[in-house]
């Protein structure tokens, strides 16, 4: 293959691989995130307070696992640069797939193959 390619299969198993890191992460945060929210708040927090902890911190900790671990893991391997934007950045990595419209690295252009 070209040393100027970045194979679509290669591409593809990494953002699935990233993305599983990505959803195990978010879901073990749930009860640390609860146990923690309720020792701090007791019953001061009430039901809404409890659901926007309950919903709100695992979407911060899953943004905050995109932006800190998955861009800066998925990247071109010749310009370096982030390829985390190839993917459609499903939660569910069995759904992860690359986007229709990408034929190559947004930076450098290298073609995906």
């Amino acid at each position: 293959m070209n040393e100027k390619t970045i194979s679509r299969a290669e591409l593809l198993r990494k953002l699935v691989c990233v993305a599983q890191v990505r959803s195990v992460i978010t879901m073990l945060s749930m009860l640390p995130i609860w146990f923690i929210g309720f020792a701090a708040f007791g019953d001061s927090l009430g039901h809404g307070g409890m659901a926007v902890l309950f919903f709100g911190g695992p979407l911060i900790v899953c943004w905050l696992i995109t932006v800190c671990y998955c861009k800066p893991a998925v990247t071109c391997p010749h310009c370096g640069n982030s390829l985390w934007a190839c993917g459609t950045g499903n939660f569910k990595p069995r759904r992860m797939k690359l986007r229709a419209d990408i034929q190559g690295c947004p930076n450098c252009k290298a073609p995906i193959l």
